[in-house]
Parts: structure tokens; C-alpha cells; sequence
């Protein structure tokens, strides 16, 4: 309440526009917040194409991404899936692949249902991850693509497996499966 009331009481025609985009940052994050995510998306959207400066850039996409994510949870099937889209058109417009748009890639696919891209793009996303950070950037990207894995898209993909497959003995080979992967592939962020 502290923090709406004081931005209300900004008068941004008094401010730089640096200080203008601040403000701008500053009213979506209150957004999420306050849980107006479709809103929150907008502005982040909107100070998306304001930002040029890469790592400032990456905060802000990670932000829209998590509001629209956030937004496209709250949706009916067929809205979940055009904002699922509309994310990954945004991430495909970035012309500087980060860890920020392989995560979000795996997770936009997982909400699009579309659980086999889902899965190839969170292990390129893991494997990939020390090519996009350094030191404890590489070891959080890498989390959250496992915790991705682990609790949607494995879980997914087990449940959707054709029948006669039991999703339990499914899950516990796709478990065994992405763990032998990162085994494979942990060497690299040494």
C-alpha cells in the first residue's frame, strides 16, 4: 500500500525518461504483485521495448514471461494456449539467446501441451545452461529447468503416455532417463 501510494504520487512529467522507465518497472512489478498479471505483462511488454541494454533487457523479459506465464495459468484452454503463444513469439523476437529464453522456451512448450518439444528444450536448455551464465547463474538456470522437469513436464508426459503404459512405471523412467542426462552433461558447468 506504501508502494502504490507513493508511485501514484509521482508526477512523471517532472521525471528523465530513464526515471520514466523506472517508473514504468516499478508499476508492473506492483502489478504482480498485487497478482494483475495480464496487466503486469502489458507493461512489462511495453518496458520490453524501451530496454536495449542486455542484462537489464534479460530482467525484464524474465518478468514479462512470468506474468504472462502466471496470466496463461488462470485461462481457459484455448486463452492459455494464445498466451503460451504469444510468449514464445516474444522469446523468438530476442536476437540474444539466454539462460532467461531456454527457460522460458521449455515452459511456454509445456503450456502449449506440447510436451515432446517440452522435454527436448529443457534438456538443450540444461546442457547449454554455462554458455549462457557463469558460476551460480549456471547452477540456478539449472535448477529451474530441473524443478521444470520434475514437476511438469515429467509428470506430464507420463500421465499423456498411450496406453497400455502405466504412467507410474513412465515417470520413473523418464525420472531415470533426464537424471542420467544431467549426469552426462554436469561436467561442463565445472
Amino acid at each position: 500500500a506504501v508502494a502504490r501510494q507513493s508511485l501514484v504520487g509521482i508526477d512523471p512529467y517532472l521525471l528523465r525518461d530513464s526515471e520514466r522507465a523506472e517508473l514504468r518497472l516499478a508499476m508492473a512489478e506492483l502489478l504482480f504483485v498485487d497478482e494483475q498479471f495480464g496487466a503486469a505483462a502489458e507493461v512489462f511488454a511495453r518496458a520490453l521495448e524501451e530496454t536495449s541494454e542486455r542484462q537489464a533487457r534479460t530482467r525484464v523479459l524474465d518478468w514479462w514471461a512470468s506474468s504472462l506465464d502466471r496470466h496463461a495459468q488462470l485461462a481457459s484452454d484455448a486463452e492459455r494456449q494464445r498466451r503460451y503463444a504469444q510468449l514464445l513469439s516474444g522469446l523468438a523476437a530476442e536476437s540474444v539467446e539466454t539462460g532467461v529464453v531456454l527457460y522460458w522456451r521449455a515452459a511456454a512448450y509445456r503450456g502449449l501441451e506440447d510436451l515432446d518439444r517440452a522435454w527436448a528444450v529443457a534438456i538443450a536448455a540444461w546442457i547449454q545452461a554455462p554458455l549462457h551464465a557463469t558460476g551460480g547463474a549456471v547452477v540456478t538456470l539449472r535448477t529451474d529447468v530441473d524443478r521444470l522437469m520434475r514437476e511438469a513436464i515429467i509428470p506430464e508426459r507420463a500421465r499423456h503416455a498411450p496406453p497400455p503404459a502405466d504412467p507410474a512405471a513412465v515417470r520413473v523412467a523418464l525420472s531415470a532417463e533426464w537424471d542420467a542426462i544431467k549426469a552426462r552433461w554436469s561436467i561442463m558447468a565445472k
